[in-house]
């Protein structure tokens, strides 16, 4: 009889091959305590080539190269790690282990699962028999599905209305600690988060270095929103200068928050009361019957919806926040007295307002389809732009049928709601990258440099300065008989503008005359402060209207430059551009800022610089004041408040 082996026998290394694994696996392991991961993963992939198949230690360096991938939080290239150790030692715990955090990362909560499911039916602890709890509890609970802008697969608190996330870096001394927040964040939220992760500091005040170097406190929502706005804007042009799309927020770097420790509680500012009240009803929320606090439910996140949302403002500046916010208010208006008034008449008009909101969701949703063929449109034209192909024959016809398929969407939202200024906005748009492709004005897009020697300002002036090579070179390129063909597009752009504006200074008066009415019901209207030049500057900058009309502007802006390009009338487009600025509420230094940066600025009657306004003394304010009235530093850029490419 033949005697069958176990299992065939795997060759040892040699001396030498175990001598320089041994080397090798000694320096990754000091590169993975010097953080440099990467590296570190280099390593120990030569250490396994260098090994002969079948070894048992290659599955030792897989699972460090696991461990190293987890560190640099790519869970996917974890996940392949260990799958591969796996497949040569089948049930390995430290294997699974590392691959169900890793899924659970990515959001893939019953593969994570399964994985610790596989520990506990063999080698169960403490620890893994917890996080199976906690894996079955999320997979039972988070069926809902967002069309929110997180990272594909990630977590995503509740609330559907604010699908965006930031990075914040919160510092006390020479510590410091990394939260993720929605970008709707609160001050009071703000403040609980990092009085979490500093827990023995004490009473303390958050602040930041804005744009201008000044050190602003934060006292509300209003100022984390301004820090988040001077992010976006510096971000913008340090990729791609004047006429950077908008971000979507896996993009934004970091909000910098400096803890600063005060001698006693009273010198921390308040939380305005809405934003209190916000977390004490979340609280209550958050309670089960039993009076148990619930921790936050979790959302996995579909790919496809991912990708939608995050695309979709890129040329409108529709928040994709907003869809899911009509829903929420939708339902509860719905819901609301629901059991006590269903019977009466005066439940009717609530379920019309729900009608309304509903409407209105639905006209986003069709807004956000058709841009996602505009900018399936504009990624084609790039790519063949940057290779020094032509856009024209099959590649034109290519880009026309995407923005055909947009101007569907764009008219199915406007059956539902004909006065939708946002899908107004949006048609114009369209109708200038209409023009645009029909003419050839594609300005290739400069990619931020990668020499780590060149200081943030340094990268910004370089890709200013391409951008504005890219576009001269363009510009340099147009035609004037494909330029005056489509003349009959920005007559359709103005028109749209124009009446989109109007209905966006309806719903302008609507929400201020709605805001007086809620603060004279509250009492407040007597005590609220009277705003400054420059307050009431940047509340009209946040305005529909005031968005409609740098939009406008911005188009009018390029338009003049290609006039000028082919030698036809520019300077009168030009003026109306500014005309648009102006009403828009953007400042003269803002203004003059853009035109400094036209292609015929050599030939405009600018003059020299004017002397900055000496700041005029703050009026004393009483203490209690202080903490109601943020300060609002500055008015973001026309870059900021601009709508697509223009």
């Amino acid at each position: 009889l033949q005697l069958l082996s176990p299992s065939k026998a795997v060759p040892a290394a040699t001396p030498e091959v175990a001598a320089k694994v041994q080397e090798l696996k000694t320096e990754a392991q000091k590169l993975f305590l010097s953080k440099d991961f990467a590296k570190a993963v280099e390593i120990y992939d030569q250490a396994t080539k260098a090994l002969p198949d079948g070894s048992s230690d290659k599955a030792d360096l897989l699972q460090k190269k696991a461990g190293c991938y987890m560190q640099m939080k790519k869970f996917k290239e974890a996940v392949k790690e260990c799958s591969t150790l796996l497949e040569q030692q089948p049930g390995s715990v430290a294997a699974l282990k590392t691959r169900a955090k890793a899924y659970e990362n990515m959001g893939h909560v019953k593969l994570a699962l399964a994985d610790v499911q596989a520990i506990n039916s063999k080698n169960p602890t403490d620890e893994t028999r917890e996080l199976e709890k906690q894996l079955k509890e999320r997979s039972s609970q988070n069926r809902a599905k967002l069309s929110g802008g997180a990272s594909a697969g990630t977590k995503a608190p509740a609330n559907p209305s604010y699908p965006y996330w930031i990075t914040v870096k919160a510092t006390h001394g020479s510590e410091t600690k990394l939260i993720q927040t929605s970008i709707m964040v609160s001050y009071a939220d703000l403040y609980e988060a990092i009085k979490a992760k500093f827990p023995t500091v004490g009473p303390f005040v958050l602040k930041y270095a804005d744009k201008e170097g000044d050190v602003i406190t934060i006292t509300s929502r209003n100022d984390v929103q301004q820090y988040l706005g001077e992010i976006v804007t510096a971000y913008q042009k340090q990729l791609q200068g004047a006429h950077a799309p908008k971000l979507s927020n896996n993009q934004l770097p970091p909000m910098r928050i400096q803890v600063v420790p005060v001698a006693s509680e009273a010198e921390v500012p308040k939380p305005p009361a809405d934003e209190v009240q916000s977390r004490q009803d979340l609280a209550k929320g958050r309670r089960d019957a039993d009076g148990q606090q619930q921790p936050p439910m979790e959302y996995e996140i579909d790919d496809w919806l991912v990708q939608f949302a995050n695309l979709f403002s890129e040329f409108t500046g529709i928040e994709p926040a907003a869809f899911q916010e009509h829903i929420q208010q939708g339902n509860e208006k719905l819901t609301r007295y629901l059991d006590q008034t269903l019977a009466s008449e005066k439940a009717i008009p609530l379920f019309d307002k729900a009608a309304e909101h509903f409407r209105d969701a639905t006209c986003t949703s069709l807004v956000q389809w058709g841009n996602a063929f505009i900018i399936k449109a504009e990624r084609m034209a790039q790519g063949w732009v940057r290779k020094g192909e032509k856009i024209e024959g099959d590649k034109l016809k290519a880009m026309l049928k995407e923005y055909d398929e947009a101007d569907k969407k764009f008219q199915e939202s406007l059956r539902f709601k004909a006065e939708s200024f946002e899908t107004l906005a949006s048609q114009a748009q369209l109708e200038w990258e209409r023009a645009k492709a029909n003419m050839s004005f594609i300005i290739p897009t400069p990619q931020p440099s990668e020499d780590s020697g060149k200081t943030a300002e340094e990268r910004e002036k370089e890709l200013h300065d391409a951008l504005g090579a890219a576009l001269k070179s363009t510009l340099e390129t147009l035609a004037a008989d494909k330029v005056k063909k489509v003349q009959s597009h920005l007559n359709k752009v103005n028109d749209l503008f124009n009446k989109a504006l109007g209905y966006a200074r309806v719903a302008d008066e609507k929400k201020k005359k709605e805001e007086e009415e809620a603060e004279a019901a509250k009492g407040e209207a007597a005590k609220k402060p009277e705003l400054t030049k420059e307050q009431q500057q940047a509340a009209q900058m946040q305005t529909s209207s005031s968005s409609l009309l740098i939009m406008h502007g911005n188009i009018l802006y390029e338009w003049s430059q290609v006039l000028a390009a082919v030698k036809q009338e520019w300077k009168a487009v030009l003026d109306s551009a500014v005309d648009k600025f102006r009403s828009a509420g953007a400042s003269e230094t803002e203004i003059r800022g853009a035109l400094k940066n036209h292609s015929r600025k050599d030939e405009l009657d600018l003059g020299p610089d004017p002397e900055p306004e000496p700041a005029p003394a703050p009026a004393p304010a009483k203490e209690e004041e202080k903490a109601k009235a943020p300060e609002a530093k500055g008015l973001p850029s026309l870059e900021v408040k601009k709508k697509g490419k223009a």
